[in-house]
């Protein structure tokens, strides 16, 4: 748990996770309405959607799993707060949560 917890604490994670969120958001926004399903350019954002929810997917579980629910870890000197107690995680959560159900 450790080694997890020392990956999602990293300020690389952080920036790569930021990253993600940007190029997310742009993609979005460059999204067409007029986009017929079936073709290649529908395929494609349906193909992007998947791999951005994925990954934020996989960083809601590593920082579960790392961070714990509610409790604080039992790793002194990395990190004292479970994943809930963040408001931002709480967001995240849900983001991704409804991406998943919508």
């Amino acid at each position: 748990r450790r080694p997890i917890l020392s990956l999602v604490c990293s300020g690389a994670f952080g920036l790569s996770i930021n990253v993600c969120i940007v190029l997310n958001f742009a993609f979005l926004g460059t999204a067409v309405p007029q986009v017929e399903d079936g073709s290649t350019l529908y395929e494609v954002g349906e193909t992007l959607q998947l791999v951005f929810l994925s990954i934020f997917t996989a960083e809601a579980i590593l920082k579960i799993y790392a961070l714990g629910i509610y409790k604080s870890t039992d790793l002194p000197g990395l990190h004292n707060q479970g994943y809930f107690q963040d408001r931002f995680n709480w967001l995240d959560f849900s983001t991704t949560f409804i991406g998943w159900i919508w």
